[in-house]
């Protein structure tokens, strides 16, 4: 018999998920059919009832195999072009099976019973279920010795099909046997038209399935987009609603068009390894409880080198401190059937003049006392770290084991070209070589038209692949903008002092000519006259009622923000003392929409706009809380914050009882700096529970420190808990005030 290969058996029944089992209520995990249900159930073969059962237990009836055998052999388009009327008189044309059976029997998979019906809800039998498996498979009755049921019988035993299955012919099959028996025949082999043919299994002959092991991710492969892998047949697209797949791991696939749309199962599991030394195919290692090993890679494993396969011999060439390990059990989990191996991961460089030890930072890249710093193959202090020097953090792919890589190759000289050109340049003339510009390079200062021009002359910063890192004028500050901490006008003569924070985190004093006690507490380019002198340019704030961040694709509004973004978060501007600042890394920065007042400015530079520099005020909630005014009364007003009532005798505007406030606290209210407004509001709770509360449609999750407060028809306001709000029920307003984070701070909700 010729298979027809078809892929249309994914397409059969749409509501199964593209991605994972959804667990049966009545199948446990320990249940020898297990892995079997939840197959067949991925892939849309065998399906539960509306009540989430698949009733394990139950009679498999003829109607019902009839569609199963179908849908497993690809032919649902069939059946649906075949619905209506049958040579059946039992087999109405509006029976829901109709198709199915006439597929079915038009194949040779069924047959009618001897009185000439069909016998629909009859329980299908034990031979009945062999001989169609079998004839699924390709047999015949040519093929086989002997006569019906008992040569069937014997041959589904012989291919693998009813092993371990203690039926008697007539008996009927439970759908828990049924699904056992149709999962073997997925991977039996077809019946071979000739010798010569390599065998295949049944899932392949229809492309239902096939095994991958997934050698690459976007995570180690730059190449790759984040919804790629490299596998080691191909890369593929993964769709939307996969979850992220297991790097190393072994996975039954079905792929259509270059896109993984259904994960069947995990087939294997990994071992991890962080090779701390290497000498030839010997690594040290470190062990789950923190002591160091050696173990000898075995000669039988299939290894894989950033996707590519490798010789066992070239190995020693590539080994070495933080090279990530992932080893694939094989099918008996008595060793390894393949080993994937990635390079050291690197951090984006720094530059040395960006050094704060006082915070034990190099620019982004943390540090503590227990971690190497390493230049030129010796530990160095991080003191010794010099200006130029150009340094990375080096982790495994786990980010588990680290160190710092310290890199002092630079060079001076004088540009002669930009190749092939100034705006699209990829390579750099100094005097008489030729250099490459590497992936972390700022091309944009390169293509402004004012810096670094044909014989000027300038300082090149290599990385550790011997590319361009970043190029520099001799003696320039790499700073060359700060935050104005302080401002003291001259006593006698021009000479005014400027107190800067400088994006490498440290504070500098020097003194300008240039006059404006407004500096304070701002964003200022300056320029060095000498040691001592600089004068100064304020950078004029670019500011917008709210900002809309996306952190994952980096990106403020509709621009990027660059690699080496610097943030000053203001936290306090008192006039008799220095403004109190601190830098932010981007990991720091809050997800989606921030509200009016807390970006003050947005610098961007380059052709396209790319936000390098952010101003902030108290961006993470340090300074300020929400409060809301529970009572007015000559003239002073009380202000519930975090659940106690405070008295405050200044003006809030507008402000009415029920009305929420942003106020600064030093023990009680300093001030209230005005009225703020819910991020969402309704008159409904959908629903809520003791972490996470739904309005319009949109799931909100808790701050532990959640406040609720509630405003009564007396206009009264009281702290409520979780259990006092009222699911479904129609207030007069529920609004949710949010935090940096969009978690909920606090709620209030009103009667009237």
């Amino acid at each position: 018999m010729k298979l027809r290969i078809t892929m249309l058996i994914i397409l059969v029944v749409m509501a199964i998920s593209t991605t994972a089992f959804a667990e049966f209520s009545d199948v446990k995990s320990d249940a020898s059919y297990y892995d079997a249900v939840k197959r067949l159930s991925v892939f849309g073969i065998m399906n539960g009832d509306n009540f989430n059962k698949f009733n394990p237990d139950s009679m498999l009836t003829r109607e019902q195999f009839a569609k199963i055998i179908v849908v497993a052999a690809g032919l649902s388009d069939d059946a649906n072009s075949l619905k209506g009327s049958t040579v059946f008189p039992d087999i109405p044309s509006s029976s829901w099976a109709s198709g199915y059976i006439n597929v079915a029997v038009s194949k040779g998979y069924l047959t009618g019973m001897p009185d000439g019906k069909f016998h629909p809800t009859d329980k299908v039998t034990f031979a009945q279920v062999c001989t169609v498996l079998v004839r699924v498979l390709g047999y015949t009755d040519q093929d086989l010795k002997g006569f019906w049921p008992d040569n069937y019988i014997e041959k589904a035993k012989i291919i693998g099909l009813a092993n371990g299955v203690k039926l008697q012919a007539v008996d009927g099959v439970p759908r828990w046997t049924a699904a056992v028996m149709i999962n073997s025949m997925l991977s039996a082999n077809i019946k071979k038209t000739n010798p010569q043919e390599a065998d295949k299994t049944f899932s392949q002959s229809i492309d239902l399935y096939n095994t991958y092991i997934v050698l690459a991710n976007s995570k180690t492969m730059e190449k790759l987009a984040s919804n790629q892998i490299m596998t080691d047949k191909g890369v593929f697209y993964i769709d939307d609603d996969i979850s992220e797949l297991e790097l190393g791991a072994k996975y039954e696939f079905y792929v259509k068009d270059d896109k993984i749309t259904k994960v069947y199962n995990k087939l294997n599991t990994m071992k991890n390894y962080t090779v701390i030394s290497a000498s030839d195919t010997k690594i040290t290692y470190r062990n789950d409880e923190g002591n160091e090993e050696s173990y000898v890679l075995p000669d039988k494993t299939t290894y894989y080198y950033n996707g590519e396969k490798q010789t066992y011999d070239n190995l020693k060439n590539i080994l070495q401190s933080n090279t990530s390990i992932i080893f694939g059990e094989n099918s008996s989990k008595k060793g390894y059937e393949y080993a994937l191996i990635f390079d050291p991961v690197y951090s984006k460089p720094e530059i040395g003049s960006r050094l704060d030890i006082s915070k034990k930072k190099i620019g982004s890249i943390s540090y503590d006392d227990d971690m190497a710093i390493i230049r030129n193959s010796t530990l160095i202090k991080a003191a010794s770290i010099e200006k130029y020097d150009v340094c990375y953090k080096i982790t495994d792919i786990w980010g588990k084991n680290s160190y710092i890589l310290v890199v002092d190759s630079d060079i001076s000289g004088k540009i002669q070209a930009f190749l092939p050109n100034k705006v699209t340049a990829r390579q750099l003339q100094i005097d008489s070589k030729t250099y490459e510009f590497g992936k972390d390079m700022e091309l944009g200062k390169i293509r402004n038209t004012t810096l670094y021009n044909i014989n000027d002359e300038v300082i090149v910063l290599f990385g550790y692949d011997g590319k361009i890192i970043d190029v520099l004028y001799p003696d320039q500050d790499t700073t060359n903008y700060g935050f104005v901490l302080n401002y003291t006008d001259a006593t006698s003569g021009d000479s005014h002092i400027i107190k800067l924070l400088l994006p490498n985190n440290t504070t500098v004093s020097y003194k300008t000519k240039d006059a404006n006690s407004s500096y304070k507490g701002t964003l200022i380019s300056y320029t060095k006259i000498d040691d001592e002198y600089i004068s100064v340019e304020t950078i004029p704030y670019s500011t917008s009622s709210q900002y809309m961040v996306n952190k994952d694709e980096r990106m403020i509004g509709s621009n990027l923000v660059t690699d080496d973004v610097k943030i000053f978060n203001i936290l306090s501007s008192n006039v008799d003392s220095d403004t109190k600042v601190e830098i932010l890394n981007w990991a720091d920065m809050p997800y989606g929409d921030i509200p009016s007042g807390r970006i003050l400015h947005v610098n961007k530079s380059g052709e396209f706009g790319d936000i390098n520099i952010i101003v902030a005020n108290d961006l993470l909630d340090q300074k300020y809380r929400m409060g809301v005014v529970s009572k007015i009364s000559g003239g002073r007003y009380s202000i519930m914050v975090d659940g106690k009532e405070y008295s405050y005798g200044g003006n809030v505007t507008s402000a009415q009882v029920g009305t929420a406030v942003i106020v600064s606290m030093s023990g009680g209210i300093e001030a209230v700096l005005g009225i703020t407004y819910s991020y969402n509001k309704s008159t409904v709770i959908q629903a809520y529970d003791s972490k996470r509360i739904k309005i319009n449609d949109k799931v909100y999750r808790f701050r532990d420190d959640m406040v609720i407060y509630k405003k009564g028809i007396d206009d009264n306001v009281t702290v409520i808990s979780k259990d006092e709000m009222v699911r479904d029920k129609t207030y007069a307003d529920v609004s949710l005030f949010l935090d940096y984070n969009n978690m909920v701070k606090m709620i209030l909700i009103s009667d009237v």
